[in-house]
């Protein structure tokens, strides 16, 4: 059944397998006893993450009834699982996706899922895709995308940005097309600005996450919103001028509140520039009005 709903979702056995998923089962221990017959101690369990102790003093899962996505760090070593609900027997409380927590080998904020397969592929191609979830990776990797990452769970930080950053200094976000997923690449975009890289958004016209559009649009519909993908400025810019329609006051304090932070966060001068002059044409000011109204960015923001 899980592998039916993995083919339901778009991947093939070849990306299944590539990714090495798996399937964690009903039983409370299966887990902690096969590592216990491995001779790990439950010390040892416990701090991978892996399994905690009930009020009896037993170990316990925590991956149960869940499709498991193995986490590796840069050099490809398994460090960290993502489980995603899955089965009859799983609890309705359950939260549906559930990560490992931070261990001795894994921290959230330095760990980008996919990276260890992405980034020779960043390095050559000289930029590096960023979705949301699991399914949104593996379907663009399927797509012909090897250059893709996943936050997994968590907010991009600048350790991932800097992350990136090693490998190339372009970044495209295709993250959901929800009001959730345009607050979550405003914040990536910010980290990402401040650590010195070109940020891009692709925008998915159906409003699909990006595993959903691959499936229903199909691999050339995918490449085209990645190449036609705007730079974060003229992205917000588009999106604040939608949804002012034509109020010219609402918009210019909409520019002001969810534009300029930005701005002051593009590490280039030149490309600082270029954004003053742009943002002034759509407003229809002096360039001067926009520098001096950056200028008291730090104060609104204190």
């Amino acid at each position: 059944e899980a592998r039916a709903y993995l083919h339901e979702r778009g991947a093939t056995d070849a990306t299944i397998k590539e990714f090495r998923l798996g399937l964690s089962g009903n039983n409370w221990s299966d887990l902690s006893d096969y590592l216990k017959n491995k001779k790990y101690s439950d010390k040892e369990i416990i701090d991978a993450g892996l399994a905690k102790k009930n009020e009896r003093g037993s170990l316990v899962d925590k991956f149960r009834n869940r499709i498991i996505f193995p986490i590796a760090d840069s050099a490809g070593r398994i460090v960290a699982f993502s489980g995603r609900i899955f089965g009859a027997d799983a609890s309705p409380e359950a939260p549906k996706y559930l990560n490992s927590p931070e261990t001795p080998l894994f921290h959230k904020s330095r760990i980008l899922y996919g990276f260890d397969r992405a980034k020779s592929s960043m390095r050559k191609v000289q930029c590096a895709v960023l979705v949301e979830g699991q399914m949104d990776l593996l379907m663009s990797h399927q797509a012909g995308w090897d250059n893709t990452v996943a936050a997994s769970g968590t907010a991009f930080t600048e350790d991932h940005a800097r992350l990136i950053k090693r490998m190339t200094d372009n970044l495209v976000l295709a993250l959901d097309p929800d009001p959730a997923g345009i607050k979550a690449a405003a914040r990536a975009s910010r980290a990402a600005l401040i650590c010195g890289l070109n940020v891009k958004v692709a925008r998915l016209k159906s409003g699909l996450d990006p595993a959903d559009y691959i499936k229903a649009e199909g691999a050339d519909a995918w490449r085209a919103a990645i190449r036609e993908s705007k730079d974060i400025i003229t992205f917000l810019l588009d999106v604040l001028e939608e949804h002012t329609k034509g109020q010219s006051d609402r918009f210019r304090r909409a520019v002001e509140l969810g534009v300029l932070p930005f701005v002051t966060d593009v590490q280039s001068p030149i490309a600082r520039a270029q954004y003053i002059k742009e943002i002034a044409k759509r407003l229809g000011v002096a360039e001067k009005a926009v520098e001096e109204a950056l200028q008291k960015i730090p104060d609104m923001l204190s």
